[in-house]
């Protein structure tokens, strides 16, 4: 049965060296599991974030640890993202409004921008499936982020501070996929604490990343102005971020949008 196979792998991780950890959590993050085992759900998703943690922390001092954590939280936002694919930096641009030099900047449709990163899943599914989809869901978000406390979002952070930018990508490519499947879960009653630092590290990045991390940045901040206790907090960061974006709303649809809720702006 699916349990036995996911105790096994459970019993793989915690015997796993840190450069296999990472692949191996989110492996385990992938099972397709009964709804009434929430309990069971819960242990084997703390296991594995945890894991991965552990893993990302290792990964600031090891090259080869760093390659696996990147490949894992590229493979994990991909899985649990509407298209089920591994976000490249050709469909993060696209996804954010890049674009590239071209006289209009155009914003995505509705639909286009209920899809960036989001957590829905096709009308075809029924609803067993969906309600199992979003119960899974809303233990990983909370697991994930926890209580201001997160491990996992301690981990993120450091490595959002790394001088790798390979690392800092994938990081910020998962705060992305984080914040936007938040926003769609919590219109309220986010635990503000969680993401303060988070915050002020995406600040620094609109200030001084490369164009790519810039984007990934404005994306993220965007989906968390989405949630309430977070837009209060970027409405007083205001005039810290606003002239930051002041550069990237001709050629990034997000930032635009962002800095026109900043600014009160009518789009």
């Amino acid at each position: 049965d699916v349990f036995s196979t996911m105790d096994i792998v459970l019993m793989y991780l915690k015997n796993s060296s840190p450069i296999e950890k990472p692949l191996i959590a989110v492996l385990l993050l992938h099972f397709d599991l009964p709804v009434e085992q929430h309990q069971k759900i819960s242990i084997y998703i703390e296991n594995a974030v945890n894991a991965i943690a552990e893993a990302l922390d290792a990964s600031l001092n090891d090259g080869n640890v760093q390659k696996k954590c990147c490949r894992a939280l590229l493979i994990l936002c991909g899985h649990f993202s509407s298209t089920g694919k591994i976000p490249t930096k050709t469909t993060i641009l696209k996804q954010a409004g890049y674009n590239n030099g071209i006289s209009e900047l155009k914003s995505p449709s509705h639909d286009e921008e209920d899809q960036r990163f989001d957590i829905t899943i096709s009308s075809e599914d029924d609803e067993e499936e969906e309600e199992r989809h979003e119960e899974f869901m809303m233990n990983l978000l909370e697991t994930l982020v926890g209580d201001g406390e997160s491990p996992f979002l301690k981990s993120i952070s450091r490595c959002l501070d790394s001088t790798h930018v390979d690392l800092v990508r994938a990081s910020l490519i998962t705060v992305t996929w984080l914040s936007s499947s938040l926003s769609k879960q919590y219109n309220a009653g986010l635990h503000l604490p969680a993401f303060l630092a988070i915050i002020s590290q995406l600040k620094g990045i609109l200030q001084n990343g490369e164009l790519e991390l810039k984007t990934l940045a404005s994306m993220s901040l965007f989906n968390f102005s989405k949630i309430s206790e977070c837009r209060t907090l970027l409405k007083i960061m205001a005039e810290d971020i606003a002239p930051l974006l002041h550069g990237l709303v001709d050629v990034i649809w997000t930032a635009k949008k962002l800095h026109a809720i900043l600014c009160r702006e009518n789009l």
